[in-house]
């Protein structure tokens, strides 16, 4: 996997993350938002590649219109357009070789060669950190998607509490304030995961020193 994909993947999920947060409907207005700066996004690819990325954000943009509009539950609806973009970017940059053009890779080589802290890392070390970002990012969101999804096919999210006398008329009704905690909670617990299983020194770490303080 390249930087380049990486590059363009965490560009996606950041975005979304930004406008597709809660299961308000997507405006149309907010559509084209997101669908400019996707395109400033690939302002980096601007070559003979540029346009298969356009072509590509455009076809995505429509997708997310259509599910939007179409599918009543907006979960399932983002669990589509992020199965969307995995197939999107593997197909592109398995088919075309994508790469940064050389103003980029100047204007990147200026800043790092000014920059303390990212002159100190090399390519592999920044493919790593990206693929650490793509995780938190997927972590935050989309698996965030996919178990508020299970949660309502299975009807198993919190419910609201109310005066007795509303229980029937409140008994479907989604209690909001429980929801966006346990979803906060849950995106935590998430990325404290995600990194305690990036390498076994996290987890040998937090073993040892677990028994160092027990035996203190």
């Amino acid at each position: 996997m390249s930087i380049q994909i990486l590059y363009v993947f965490n560009f996606l999920l950041i975005i979304r993350i930004i406008f597709q947060w809660n299961d308000a409907q997507l405006t149309f207005k907010k559509n084209i938002f997101m669908f400019f700066l996707h395109t400033i996004s690939i302002v980096p690819f601007i070559n003979n590649n540029f346009c298969i990325l356009l072509s590509s954000i455009i076809l995505y943009h429509i997708f997310i219109f259509l599910s939007e509009k179409f599918i009543n539950e907006k979960t399932l609806a983002r669990i589509l357009q992020f199965i969307f973009i995995v197939i999107m970017t593997s197909f592109i940059f398995k088919v075309f070789n994508i790469k940064f053009n050389n103003l980029f890779l100047n204007f990147y080589n200026i800043i790092k060669h000014n920059n303390m802290l990212l002159n100190s890392f090399n390519n592999i070390q920044i493919k790593k950190a990206f693929i650490a970002l793509c995780g938190v990012l997927i972590a935050m969101n989309e698996i965030n998607n996919l178990i508020r999804f299970i949660l309502k096919f299975f009807k198993i999210q919190p419910s609201s509490n109310h005066e007795k006398d509303d229980i029937k008329s409140d008994k479907n009704k989604v209690n909001d304030t429980e929801l966006n905690r346990g979803k906060i909670i849950g995106i935590l617990e998430r990325i404290l995961i995600f990194f305690f299983t990036l390498g076994e020194l996290c987890v040998n770490w937090i073993y040892f020193s677990s028994k160092r303080f027990y035996k203190i």
